[in-house]
């Protein structure tokens, strides 16, 4: 019986500390990267301007990230050519300072708090603005944001210790919240506490979701680190922001060039959209590929009918009126030529003999009537031919599949033909030794230069670049292409 025991108490202090090293070190994991699209411009359309923040966590923003780290799908489908830029900014930060008032929190604490919140407002830009929430049976904004120093020096020593309750989870909401979600620039919340939350009804989950949603990482200072320390720690990683203890001068210098520095890059990623401009609304994503990094977020976005704005409503109105007047005088010249040809061709056909060819010296008279039609015929379709597959500026030099994921990765599949079967049966050009794939998967048919994805009524489905394949499909450099568990690239290069 005693065996027994022991063994159940060491299986209990292994899971222990099996569950305290996976919040440790899965935090750092949690807490980033991802990726937000900020804002979406249309006016150069067919151009596309996004505007992207790009996050790390609380170990800094990617800073060097290029085409190849972001990549854009509009309906679906990649953009092949993206645009992406790195924005320098010095906008002026916006931060919210958060002080536990609770009588959990001793006087001299609360004094050490008060002189590090001052000390950092008074070393900050004077473009910053801060503002002052104070929280314990209840949340209350002493001082909405605002950059006037005095002010703010006010509110924070007229907060006085008092009340039962640490309503801390409800203050570090209300706070993410006051920031919102409009405006550039730093923004963070700093919350100056010793852990205890009590009465807010709200779960650390609810503010790391906020936070990320919101852009805004959490700073927590630590009055007096204890048995909460764990949970403010990984409160603070999840959501981007950093734990230090209170109150030593270095550390709140320090957390103010962590604030203004923050976690975030921002971008601008300009890709030319092939929709139509049709008002109809569509989902552009970004995807993010930085080393390790893997992220993605949507956002819809509508082409105004109307087509490109020449910027004319700009123009002064006298000139405006000199354009208006010189269009109708051209359109009028135009109208009176018409007319004088049309007259001129009737006076002649009115005095020239039957079968008069015009352009010769001398009358014609056409007796070979069936001749000339073949003639006319055989001349109309030298001139109207249509663009067939040898036509070098429509034509792949070559094409070929690279298999990437699957049993033979890494394997390349030249396409020989102008057309092909991809799947298990031995019968297909491109056979896949993989149970999920159907026996007859899919085609990819040669058609005028252009290679175009059929799927053959497969069991689990063909996808192109993530999405179903619900109809035929033109295939475009570097497309993914995948057949249950295999995963192709399409590969082609077109005649220079």
């Amino acid at each position: 019986m005693t065996n027994a025991f022991n063994q159940m108490m060491r299986l209990a202090f292994l899971a222990t500390i099996t569950a305290v090293l996976a919040v440790l070190f899965a935090a750092p994991v949690l807490g980033g990267p991802y990726v937000k699209i900020l804002s979406t411009d249309t006016s150069a359309f067919p151009t596309v301007l996004l505007k992207v923040a790009v996050s790390n966590g609380g170990r800094g923003a990617p800073s060097d990230i290029t085409d190849e780290g972001l990549l854009v799908y509009e309906d679906g489908f990649r953009v092949n050519t993206v645009s992406v830029k790195r924005v320098e900014s010095e906008e002026a930060g916006r931060f919210v300072l958060a002080i536990d008032s609770s009588r959990s929190i001793k006087a001299a604490d609360l004094e050490m708090v008060k002189k590090a919140a001052r000390r950092l407002i008074d070393g900050s830009a004077a473009s910053d603005s801060f503002a002052v929430v104070r929280f314990n049976d209840e949340v209350r904004i002493n001082c909405p944001l605002t950059t006037a120093r005095e002010k703010l020096a006010r509110c924070v020593d007229g907060i006085r210790a008092h009340g039962s309750q640490t309503k801390l989870y409800a203050a570090v909401y209300d706070s993410i919240d006051l920031l919102g979600v409009e405006g550039v620039g730093p923004r963070a919340v700093v919350v100056f506490t010793d852990g205890k939350d009590e009465g807010s009804g709200l779960e650390s989950g609810d503010l790391v979701a906020l936070a990320r949603e919101n852009s805004v990482p959490v700073h927590v200072v630590a009055v007096k680190p204890g048995r909460e320390s764990r949970r403010l720690e990984r409160l603070a990683r999840l959501t981007g922001g950093s734990y230090l203890r209170c109150c030593k001068e270095r550390n709140i210098d320090s957390l103010y060039g962590v604030l203004k520095s923050g976690h975030t890059s921002r971008y601008d990623v300009r890709f030319r959209t092939t929709a139509p401009a049709d008002g109809i609304a569509r989902p552009v994503e970004v995807r993010l590929r930085y080393d390790s990094l893997r992220d993605r977020d949507s956002m819809e976005v509508s082409y105004p009918r109307g087509g490109i704005d020449l910027g004319l409503k700009n123009l002064p109105q006298s000139l405006m009126a000199a354009l208006i007047l010189a269009i109708v005088l051209l359109l009028l010249g135009c109208v009176i030529l018409l007319l004088r040809r049309g007259t001129m061709a009737m006076r002649r056909a009115a005095t020239e003999p039957a079968g008069f060819i015009p352009g010769t010296k001398t009358p014609y008279i056409v007796e070979d009537f069936e001749g000339a039609l073949r003639r006319d015929e055989e001349a109309r379709r030298r001139r109207d031919r249509l663009i067939g597959t040898g036509d070098p500026e429509y034509v792949y030099a070559k094409a070929w599949l690279v298999e990437r994921d699957g049993p033979e990765a890494g394997k390349k599949f030249p396409m020989y033909w102008e057309e092909i079967t991809i799947g298990r049966d031995e019968e297909n050009a491109i056979i896949i030794k993989d149970d999920a794939v159907s026996l007859k998967h899919a085609r990819i048919r040669e058609m005028k230069g252009a290679y175009y994805l059929f799927d053959l009524a497969s069991d689990n489905g063909t996808f192109l670049n993530g999405r179903k394949l619900l109809r035929p499909r033109p295939l475009y450099d570097w497309d993914e292409i995948r057949m249950g568990r295999t995963l192709f690239i399409f590969r082609g290069s077109k005649i220079s």
